[in-house]
């Protein structure tokens, strides 16, 4: 399964000057959308992207007929195919409901469960959450701080992840998990507030993880 290059031993700690520096950074270690392949509940984070939403429905011929009429509804009025579009037509439109059934039944996951939610993080930041201190933002978002639904970035020293709590769902309107525009990706969000170690489910050394798995 293809998924980063090189990407097990690229510890970045990016200093991005400004929004095209960072697009490009997301742009060479970006997963491959046509790279249709999903291995259960761990991998429904990239259903996310509207681009691998797209080709992932094209590569299943039963999921495909299913969701003609959706798709060539988007095409027509020129809406992104999102997750969050379907979640929000999936009780008015039985073919989505009927998407989520064929999802479920045969790739193993389950649409109405969040993507777990993870920030990577350099060694000061970790050290903070072991002293017991509140992480605040440090670069200009007020009371944000960047998050990604995506656990294979690995671009610093920990994978911190999440606890499975309301206010970390990008399924529920009233979290405190907004989508992140400036990146152009969809799988990018901040969280509105400061969090603590209490908030973490694990923090985990990027250099320890299998990225393969």
């Amino acid at each position: 399964m293809r998924i980063y290059n090189n990407i097990k031993y690229n510890l970045y700690k990016p200093d991005f000057k400004g929004r095209s520096e960072r697009s490009e950074f997301i742009n060479n270690t970006e997963v491959d959308l046509f790279d249709t392949m999903i291995q259960g509940q761990k991998d429904c984070w990239k259903l996310y992207s509207s681009s691998f939403l797209e080709n992932f429905i094209k590569s299943d011929d039963e999921i495909s007929e299913v969701m003609r009429e959706t798709v060539d509804i988007c095409r027509k009025y020129k809406f992104p195919l999102t997750m969050d579009f379907l979640q929000k037509f999936k009780t008015h439109k039985p073919e989505v409901a009927k998407f989520y059934e064929l999802v479920k039944s045969k790739y193993d996951i389950d649409l109405e469960k969040p993507p777990l939610v993870y920030r990577f993080i350099g060694k000061n930041e970790y050290e903070a959450l072991k002293k017991g201190e509140i992480i605040t933002p440090q670069r200009g978002y007020w009371d944000r701080i960047d998050v990604t639904i995506n656990p294979y970035l690995n671009w610093n020293e920990y994978r911190v992840t999440f606890k499975q709590d309301k206010k970390f769902s990008v399924l529920n309107p009233e979290s405190r998990i907004k989508q992140n525009p400036g990146t152009g990706h969809e799988y990018f969000y901040v969280y509105e507030g400061p969090y603590s170690i209490e908030d973490t489910e694990k923090i985990e050394e990027c250099k320890k993880i299998d990225f393969k798995e």
